[in-house]
């Protein structure tokens, strides 16, 4: 009993500590959520199916619009190739006799057909012929190229449909080429308001003199130099080094410490040492740190100049 009541305690305060549950799954919670990552006009309303290709890509991106204009012609061209490609091919094969197949109408129709008495079953019968034929002749080739006509009917569709496959690729490439260059070229972008500057001497080069130089041509809003800061990334990265040699070195002195029962009178005098060492080169690095933070470091030749409007 005594076993029991502890057990029960125990799940008892368990169950009090776990959280409270979750709230039930709405709908209108989930599709508000949706609705905030769907592409909005300026209104809020969301963007229209039948919205031009220009406002689609503002919203989701040129790619995707490319995409898209892309997947549509492409049904568009397996439309068009089944009209002018499949539809003569099928007529090649159903007129030939490669796979002397018996054809069910004319003089020999089908035999189940023909015994057939009752008028329904005789067009259920006839029909089954029928569509196992044109399968047949189509799926494993019945044209024979005995016949002039139908060896050159298909042979022309073949050589129609590959060379207009390529075409069709040829095009599709012109044409996204074409219209991301018309796109982009009716967006603005961040290059379109700022501009490279190089050659410039590397200690005689501030941001308030190129800032003024260039506002002969618009109101500069930032100028950004490329500065020579390989000295303090080696500085930062040999402090990176020393910091996690200390913290090995430290944790190394901790478990001696409890190995000893919590009495650090008597350690190696090795490990003492190398802490101190590590310690020391640690202050060094983080002097030299702060003295080649204060200098100013050369400038590379390079600068980027952003305005704050496109005249």
């Amino acid at each position: 009993l005594l076993r029991r009541a502890i057990l029960r305690v125990l799940a008892d305060a368990r169950l009090a500590r776990m959280p409270p549950p979750a709230p039930r799954p709405s709908l209108a919670i989930a599709r508000e959520y949706a609705r905030y990552f769907l592409p909005k006009m300026p209104g809020g309303s969301l963007l229209s199916l039948r919205c031009s290709e220009s406002e689609f890509s503002t919203h989701t991106g040129t790619g995707v619009a490319i995409y898209m204009h892309f997947v549509k012609w492409t049904g568009w061209l397996f439309v068009l190739a089944t009209i002018v490609s499949a539809i003569p091919q099928f007529v090649a094969n159903s007129a030939g006799d490669g796979l002397l197949l018996n054809r069910p109408w004319g003089s020999e129709a089908c035999s189940a057909a023909r015994d057939n008495k009752d008028g329904f079953s005789r067009l259920i019968a006839y029909a089954s012929e029928v569509v196992l034929f044109l399968l047949y002749s189509s799926l494993l080739g019945n044209c024979s190229f005995s016949q002039v006509f139908s060896a050159r009917l298909h042979l022309a569709t073949e050589l129609f449909l590959s060379t207009l496959f390529c075409v069709y690729v040829y095009w599709i490439y012109r044409y996204n080429a074409r219209m991301l260059a018309q796109v982009d070229s009716n967006r603005l972008r961040a290059s379109d308001f700022a501009t490279s500057v190089k050659g410039l001497p590397p200690n005689a080069t501030t941001a308030h003199a190129l800032s003024a130089h260039f506002s002969f041509f618009g109101e500069v809003a930032s100028v950004a130099l490329s500065r020579d800061n390989a000295e303090t990334v080696r500085l930062l990265n040999e402090q990176a080094e020393h910091k996690a040699s200390w913290r090995h070195l430290h944790a190394k002195y901790a478990r001696a410490v409890d190995a000893r029962g919590g009495v650090a009178v008597g350690l190696n005098s090795k490990l003492l040492k190398q802490m101190e060492s590590t310690l020391r080169k640690l202050l060094a690095c983080r002097c030299a740190l702060q003295a080649s933070a204060r200098r100013k470091s050369p400038c590379t030749g390079h600068a980027f100049v952003t305005f704050a409007r496109v005249e």
